[in-house]
């Protein structure tokens, strides 16, 4: 018996990216993660809106996504040892899947100015998919459910009411 009835990918998940691409992001987050290390640096993100927005532009695509009581939460935990090693492994095994394989309806969620896991890489993972549902959050970047997070669950729920 078939147990699942549909599937959500959210940007990043599930969506193999070329060598090339996975490069550039890996390069990103380790030179992010080097920088969080300083715990000064750490500090004058979390405290200083400024430097929180340029994180938030540069690292999810929209300056206004990580809130104070976000970033107190997440940015300590960005120069963990192993983060860097496991976004790449995670990465790499993505590229084993078989999309075409997944006979369940799959909803592609994806922010429409990610500039990491960009929105062609999602294109791409519409045409692999048997039974695919692409919805573009506008306005927002990598992480769609901090920054518009009714839009998001709002996609999530349709879906899901679909099933």
């Amino acid at each position: 018996a078939d147990h699942v009835s549909g599937v959500i990918l959210v940007n990043a998940g599930g969506v193999p990216m070329s060598e090339a691409q996975l490069r550039v992001v890996v390069g990103f987050i380790n030179g992010s993660r080097l920088l969080l290390a300083n715990p000064s640096v750490n500090r004058a993100v979390i405290r200083r809106p400024r430097a929180r927005a340029i994180l938030s532009k540069v690292g999810i695509g929209n300056a206004g996504a990580l809130s104070l009581a976000l970033a107190q939460e997440v940015v300590p935990l960005m120069p963990a040892p192993g983060y860097v090693g496991a976004v790449l492994s995670a990465a790499r095994a993505v590229r084993d899947t078989n999309p075409e394989a997944v006979a369940q309806p799959t909803l592609l969620l994806w922010g429409e100015n990610d500039p990491i896991v960009t929105v062609a890489n999602a294109r791409k993972m519409e045409r692999r998919l048997p039974n695919p549902k692409l919805v573009l959050i506008p306005g927002t970047g990598h992480s769609p459910f901090i920054s518009k997070p009714d839009e998001f669950l709002t996609a999530v729920f349709e879906f899901m009411e679909g099933r």
